[in-house]
């Protein structure tokens, strides 16, 4: 008997829970070669899992090990033929990865080990199996049936779907093809660049900052801002029209979107006529301040455009746009308080083919307007009214049949597969209409609900939406929606990818039941006025486990239940296993530390990280995760005060792809400061409030490197200022 190292399921709680592609290969070949040795004995193992795979020691330690053959059965009689299969028998092997056959009580053959090492294998590179967190045996039986072959590999290299398919092509008598197995993964861990001496990932040097690629911007990225910088000149000058004709057409939208962040959202009417492509399909003007009659000039432009989205639009505008552009598909306007009958009448009649039409601060947009809209366009799939307060519901009335009309009269046909209706003071009687058209939402945002009266409706709506894939849902205000609405979520919206829900108040249970039944959840938003979730470990654990999860936002309550009660060591139990979000916000996590964030801590994913709030972060929190986050994109640190110089050191160092940086409500930084940092990040833009009198009237700003000079001095950070000289007096 030989001594043994540690078992594979031990080394990958140490990798947090998962290994590297060359890893996984090298072990599951040595896995796939130790299991053909025993089947051409005569045995079969039955019980193929990590805790049955051991290291070997010192000159050995590259070596796997199969043990344990307490469930071990020979399966050849002692003239060689295969012992023929037997009717009924017990399970055998540990639910996780045993075989479909095991679960449906079948005898088990040298198929069945190979498929117990295919989950194996598959565990091991994504870190979990979609039953890992169920317990009945019948219910993982289940779960197996149910995913398909694409889904289980879904994210992984197609031999591991080569590898499944062959175990299908094989009966209880057949004998498995290992060399064509071996080969193949053979192939795949030389082309991925593993080598004999490639070691494992447990016994890589673990040099401070190893594998932590720090991207750098482009030189596409570097010519961009500096022409949008010398726009002014370069665009202007003669001679420069047949340069700007061989300029690409995204790069050119990208120009103009530039200039216009750039410069407050304006642009002259010379440089309008330059910058914007004739041929452009898609126009957003959501961060313009144009005049009426800088639009007017941009409309009678372009001709081809297909999405527009106005930010100020009334109804010359908006009409002489559809006029110009009669294939129109999508219509957003953002900020539509001059909009009128006129102007969506100039939609209806110009656009045909509008599948998206949004609307938000319309306060002279009715239930009638819409009705006007959805009963015209019949292509219009997807529908979002936004603080409309004239709106109460009553389109939706029209739409399912009205009690109140003739039997004999049909409702219209409904088409909308997404419909958004938040900030409008819904009647109660206009939710239970929307249960009859739910069945067809795959989408449904109420953020926030508005209801003049009834708590209940809400649940009975959720039980009608079978197929729902994006749900917002939050409550402000009097008007508390019944938590029990969290059940019908977890019940019957199985299929969710995007969840938003705030409510007053709701328990830890509710969010994990969904958590555990949406096993398809890829983005999550949790807001509860009297947030204390984290104060067990069940929340933390479920998010570690939904392997589907990429972005996940959550604002914590007030600080006197938010100390009470949320435990830290949750957040960094959570932030430990976190290394596959895009996206994360702890908005006012009054816990956050430099402990809640793993030693030498690497998020290769992450690309929003909002830590607004949070106002006891201080410069070894910041220094921490941007170190971390090298991809990051956005940094949110809205009202931070006890961070300084070293903080922006950190980001600009690590964080050199950095575009936005949210910095609203601080005054720890000096003016010079501030354009340091920017100097190092060409391309971050940087919102900041600007104090210009001692009132305390702040004024936000976006600041770049180009223009910091002009906001700077057009909106002297006077109170600032002023605060700061007189506490250097007093010291």
């Amino acid at each position: 008997m030989e001594l043994l190292g540690e078992n594979i399921a031990e080394k990958r709680r140490l990798q947090q829970g998962r290994f590297s592609m060359l890893t996984t290969l090298k072990l599951g070949i040595q896995m796939l070669r130790g299991i053909e040795a025993i089947h051409e004995l005569g045995y079969l193992h039955r019980d193929i899992k990590p805790s049955n795979f051991a290291l070997g020691l010192y000159h050995k330690k590259d070596t796997c090990f199969i043990i344990d053959f307490g469930l071990a059965r020979r399966y050849k009689l002692p003239n060689g033929e295969i012992r023929p299969p037997r009717d009924m028998v017990g399970f055998r092997g540990t639910a996780r990865y045993a075989s479909i056959f095991s679960h449906q009580s079948r005898d088990l053959g040298r198929r069945d080990d190979l498929w117990s090492l295919f989950y194996l294998m598959v565990e091991s590179a994504l870190g979990q199996l979609p039953w890992r967190k169920k317990r009945d045996k019948d219910l993982v039986g289940e779960m197996k049936m149910k995913y398909s072959n694409e889904e289980l590999v879904a994210g992984l290299p197609p031999e591991f779907l080569h590898f499944v398919n062959h175990l299908h092509s094989l009966h209880y008598h057949s004998c498995p093809d290992y060399n064509f197995l071996a080969n193949m993964f053979g192939d795949l861990y030389t082309r991925l660049g593993g080598t004999e001496s490639t070691p494992f990932d447990w016994d890589r040097p673990k040099a401070k900052g190893a594998g932590k690629i720090r991207p750098l911007p482009s030189l596409l990225d570097h010519c961009l801002f500096v022409s949008v910088i010398n726009a002014r000149n370069l665009f202007t000058e003669k001679g420069n029209e047949e340069f700007l004709q061989k300029i690409p057409p995204k790069i050119r939208k990208k120009m103009f979107e530039l200039y216009l962040q750039m410069h407050e959202g304006d642009a002259s009417s010379s440089l309008l006529g330059v910058l914007i492509d004739k041929k452009l399909r898609e126009l957003d003007l959501s961060r313009s301040n144009l005049s009426q009659k800088k639009l007017l000039q941009i409309s009678q432009t372009l001709t081809s455009l297909r999405t527009l989205t106005l930010k100020p639009s009334d109804d010359d505008v908006i009409i002489d746009f559809v006029t110009q552009n009669p294939n129109l598909e999508e219509i957003r306007l953002l900020e539509a308080r001059n909009l009128t009958n006129r102007g969506i009448k100039g939609i209806i009649s110009h656009c045909p083919k509008l599948r998206v039409f949004e609307v938000r601060n319309g306060e002279k947009v009715n239930d009638k307007s819409l009705e006007m809209v959805m009963k015209q366009c019949d292509q219009l799939t997807e529908l979002v009214v936004k603080d409309c307060k004239k709106v109460k519901g009553g389109v939706i009335k029209t739409f399912a049949g009205d009690t109140g009309t003739l039997r004999s009269k049909r409702p219209p046909p409904f088409h909308l597969t997404s419909m958004e209706i938040s900030g409008c003071c819904l009647s109660k009687g206009s939710l239970k209409k929307l249960c009859k058209l739910s069945s067809n939402l795959e989408k449904l945002h109420l953020d926030p609900l508005s209801m003049a009266k009834g708590k209940s409706e809400i649940s009975t709506l959720l039980g009608s939406c079978s197929r729902m894939r994006d749900l917002a849902l939050t409550t402000y205000g009097p008007n508390e929606v019944s938590n029990d609405v969290l059940w019908e979520i977890a019940r019957e919206c199985k299929q969710l990818e995007v969840l938003k829900i705030g409510l007053r108040s709701f328990f830890e249970q509710q969010v994990v039941d969904i958590l555990n039944n949406c096993s398809n959840l890829k983005e999550l938003h949790i807001y509860q006025e009297t947030f204390n979730s984290f104060a067990a470990t069940s929340l933390p654990r479920s998010l570690r486990l939904l392997s589907s999860l990429r972005k996940l936002f959550i604002k914590f309550g007030e600080p006197s239940h938010n100390q009470s009660s949320v435990s830290d060591s949750a957040i960094k139990g959570f932030l430990h296993t976190a290394t596959d979000l895009t996206h994360i916000s702890l908005n006012q996590c009054f816990l956050l530390s430099p402990h809640c964030f793993p030693d030498n801590c690497y998020y290769p994913n992450l690309t929003y990280l909002d830590f607004s709030d949070c106002v006891h972060v201080g410069d070894p929190t910041i220094k921490k995760a941007a170190a971390g986050s090298p991809n990051l994109t956005f940094f949110g640190l809205n009202r931070l005060n006890n961070i300084g110089s070293e903080s922006l050191d950190a980001i600009s160092e690590h964080c050199l792809g950095l575009e936005k940086c949210e910095m609203l409500g601080v005054v720890c930084f000096t003016d010079g400061e501030l354009k340091q940092f920017l100097r190092k990040l060409f391309k971050c833009f940087l919102k900041v409030t600007r104090y210009i009198n001692r009132e305390m009237v702040g004024v936000k700003k976006e600041v770049h490197i180009s223009n910091t000079e002009e906001i700077f001095k057009s909106f002297p950070n006077t109170h600032r200022d002023f605060i700061f000289t007189n506490l250097a007096q007093a010291k």
